[in-house]
């Protein structure tokens, strides 16, 4: 017997939110983010304090832009993928010269390294 699962409106409409905010240059009003997002100014202003409150987003004049937290996450995620991208290209290196690297590490989604060719054969 399989579990079904079910998208969340509530959070669907907090990340459309962050979204909304995050793509735009300048602050966003509330209104249009309710506009954009398709929901009611109501629906809209309890999903912005709420992420105001977790940190995710803070209020700048009459709008509302992505926080530090945010903008933290997203660096620290580019960091680990161009970590990742180097090792890549540092092991296609080695192959490349016709040499084996029994050692290269590259590391899994919670930290721990797992070497290369381990996880090729996992994957086949």
């Amino acid at each position: 017997m399989s579990k079904t699962y079910t998208k969340i409106s509530a959070l669907s409409k907090g990340l459309a939110i962050l979204n909304i905010i995050g793509s735009s240059p300048i602050p966003v009003m509330v209104k249009d983010i309710a506009d954009q997002a398709g929901i009611t100014y109501s629906t809209a202003m309890n999903n912005i304090i709420t992420l105001e409150d977790a940190g995710f987003i803070e209020k700048q004049g009459s709008g509302y832009i992505g926080s530090f937290k945010l903008a933290s996450i997203w660096t620290n995620r580019m960091s680990y993928l161009k970590r990742r991208k180097q090792i890549i290209q540092d092991e296609i290196e080695v192959l490349e010269r016709g040499e084996q690297s029994e050692d290269c590490q590259i590391p899994d989604r919670i930290g721990r390294n797992q070497n290369l060719h381990r996880l090729e054969m996992q994957n086949e």
